[in-house]
């Protein structure tokens, strides 16, 4: 239980300190006023977390499941509120509202009640993506190191790296030299993609703030305008590529960069990835030849824009080239899209192609066995279909999805918002798309979509849970409020 709180004191240092760069980023504009404001939020959260984990520096246990579950609950609820209050205080929101856009930033959701962003301070947007930036690493940890060895839903972490053997675990050397070594890589990645986007031209702040929003395939940026009128193609192939890596899997991009080609092979569920983003890129394509039939136009940029805009569809990043692209394809398809997200092991949100493909290729060969009871079939991606347990979890999984998806559409729509903006918005924020729910949708309607500013205080109350509930795959937060393993301790 102790090191739950050590590690919580961690991540709350690790917060505080990286208010360093909203600071600097406050000065070099001659924001006096509110980097020192930052500052002092600065030392009083390394007081608290630091002292937090001062406190609990020598007296660190084992951990057991349920303390791996308290540790999750923990960091994702203290953390967006300690990240809320700086917003609070400097932008004049209201609680809620700050931390509506705090949660909305760790879960790289997008989702914002912010309005002219670019008559706000460079120091709080810097804060707000740096926030969506740290979330994505913080999620794709929170995935690899204390869901994935629970064997919620997904392979196993033991699968990929070690083959099953013994001693992965939370505090092991091993799980903390796999976060070192995916941390150096999280950074290598945006500052690779902060450096094509200087070179492209696009000015400091827009590159390394549209870098981090990229690399964690986030949805907020950091200014008004579209992304077609603030950068150049290249800026916007750039986008695409650093979105596609986010909706593949961690390891299948550490496979590429170490050139272990032969591993390749065993992560098929990226290919399927890799291939809708493709087929989109078609369809998005094809669109805006029809849409600018006429018009001086050159296709290959047109390619490239429906490249960046099929990306950031299939990461669930759902950040747009150009407002109202996304309408281009019917919403059903979009929706769908969304929900079914990236790999496994990757920052994008949604269920993921293996459980899609987990339940799909059971259900065909559980029908091919009731006419060849003996047949031995092999599953496509080369993963263990046939452990009960974990098909038992990912169908859990999905149905438990599928009863939260409707619960937040009929809580949403209870607050006077018409049921196709309530469903698409739920879905937008379980699988952490925020910019997928906007006005443009409304206008192949038959009423007007609010914004998020004009939902109601439960209406973003509700958000803000399906996000954290998407972010945190729902059964391990059921497995959290379970009383009967808290009766035992």
């Amino acid at each position: 239980m102790v090191l739950a709180f050590f590690y919580l004191g961690c991540i709350g240092l690790i917060l505080s300190l990286s208010l360093l760069l909203p600071v600097f980023v406050g000065l070099i504009a001659g924001e006096m006023n509110v980097a020192f404001r930052l500052l002092a939020y600065l030392m009083l959260g390394a007081f608290i977390f630091g002292g937090l984990l001062l406190a609990t520096l020598e007296r660190q246990n084992q951990t057991d499941q349920i303390t791996n579950l308290l540790l999750m609950v923990l960091v994702w609820t203290l953390i967006p509120i300690s990240a809320a209050i700086p917003i609070m205080d400097i932008s004049n929101l209201t609680f809620v509202n700050a931390l509506f856009e705090s949660v909305s930033g760790l879960t790289t959701s997008g989702a914002t009640i912010l309005t002219k962003i670019e008559n706000w301070p460079q120091s709080l947007i810097f804060w707000r993506i740096q926030l969506q930036w740290l979330g994505g690493f913080l999620a794709l940890i929170t995935f690899i190191v204390i869901l994935a060895p629970m064997g919620f839903g997904v392979v196993s972490t033991q699968y990929m790296l070690s083959g099953g053997k013994r001693g992965f675990g939370l505090g092991s050397i091993r799980v903390s030299q796999l976060v070192i070594n995916i941390w150096f890589m999280y950074i290598i990645l945006t500052f690779l993609c902060s450096l094509w986007l200087l070179l492209s031209g696009i000015r400091p702040f827009y590159a390394v703030t549209l870098a981090m929003t990229a690399v964690s395939t986030g949805g907020f940026l950091p200014f008004d305008t579209s992304l077609k009128e603030t950068v150049n193609p290249a800026a916007l192939m750039a986008i695409g590529v650093f979105l596609s890596l986010g909706s593949i899997s961690i390891f299948f991009q550490r496979s590429l960069i170490d050139f272990r080609f032969r591993k390749l092979s065993y992560d098929q569920e990226n290919y399927f990835v890799l291939g809708l983003i493709l087929i989109m890129t078609i369809f998005f394509a094809l669109s805006l030849t029809v849409i600018t039939e006429g018009e001086e136009n050159i296709h290959f940029i047109f390619l490239i824009e429906a490249f960046m805009n099929s990306a950031s569809l299939v990461s669930t990043s759902a950040i747009e080239s150009r407002p109202g692209i996304m309408t281009l394809i019917p919403l059903t398809v979009i929706l769908f899209i969304i929900i079914l997200g990236g790999s496994a092991f990757s920052i994008s949100g949604g269920i993921k192609h293996y459980r899609i493909g987990a339940m799909v290729f059971r259900s065909l060969n559980e029908v091919d066995r009731l006419i060849y009871p003996n047949i031995v079939i092999s599953d496509l991606f080369r993963l263990n279909y046939n452990n009960n347990h974990l098909m038992n979890a990912i169908w859990s999984f999905f149905i438990v999805a599928v009863l939260v998806v409707l619960a937040g559409t009929v809580m949403i729509t209870a607050t006077g918002i018409q049921f196709e903006a309530a469903l698409t918005v739920t879905i937008a924020a379980f699988s952490t798309s925020g910019p997928l729910y906007s006005s443009a949708w409304s206008e192949i309607g038959e009423k007007a979509w609010p914004g998020y500013s004009d939902f109601s205080t439960m209406a973003k109350v509700t958000i803000m849970i399906i996000s954290l509930l998407g972010r945190l795959e729902i059964l391990s937060v059921l497995g959290f409020l379970s009383l009967r393993d808290w009766r035992r301790r």
